[in-house]
C-alpha cells in the first residue's frame, strides 16, 4: 500500500518505521520535560528553604529592619513562590498535551501502552488509582507563601 505524505510517496512499512521513530523521539522529549520539571521543582524548592531558613534565623534582626525593607522582602518572596506555582501549572500543561500526542500516536501503532495504562488509572479522575503529582506539586509554593504571609503577620 502507497501512501502520499505531501510530496513524498511512502510504502506502509516505510511509514510504520518513521512513525515508531518519531514515536521513540518523541517519548524521549517527553521525559526530558519531566526531568526539566523536577529541576525547576529542585531549584524553587532549594531557593524557599534557604530564604525561610534565613528568616527563621534571623527573626530578631528583622523586627529591628525598617517595615517597607521587611514588606518588599516578604512581597519578592511571596511572588518568587507564585512563579513557581506559574511554573509548575506550565510544566503540567505540557506534559498533557505531550501525552494527547502520545495517545494520538499509538492509535497507529499495534499497542496503545501509555493510553491503556491511562486507562487502568482511572485517567487521572480515580484518585484512589492515582493521585496526580501535580496535585501535591501545587501545594508546596502555597504553603512557603503562607508562611511567608504568617512571618509577616507576627511582625
Amino acid at each position: 500500500m502507497i501512501k502520499n505524505v505531501g510530496e513524498l510517496y511512502v510504502t506502509q512499512v516505510e511509514f510504520q518505521k518513521a512513525l515508531m521513530d518519531q514515536y521513540k523521539l518523541y517519548l524521549e522529549l517527553a521525559d526530558r520535560l519531566s526531568a526539566r520539571r523536577m529541576l525547576a521543582n529542585t531549584f524553587f524548592l532549594s531557593v524557599n528553604s534557604a530564604l525561610a531558613g534565613g528568616v527563621f534565623l534571623s527573626l530578631e534582626k528583622i523586627k529591628q529592619i525598617d517595615l517597607i525593607f521587611v514588606v518588599g522582602f516578604f512581597t519578592i518572596c511571596i511572588c518568587f513562590c507564585f512563579i513557581w506555582w506559574l511554573v509548575i501549572h506550565s510544566y503540567r500543561q505540557l506534559n498533557s498535551g505531550k501525552f494527547k500526542v502520545i495517545h494520538d500516536m499509538e492509535k497507529m501503532l499495534p499497542y496503545s501502552c501509555f493510553d491503556y495504562e491511562w486507562e487502568l488509572l482511572g485517567k487521572g479522575k480515580e484518585l484512589n488509582k492515582y493521585f496526580p503529582l501535580t496535585h501535591v506539586e501545587k501545594w508546596v509554593p502555597l504553603i512557603f507563601c503562607f508562611l511567608y504571609l504568617i512571618i509577616l503577620c507576627s511582625l
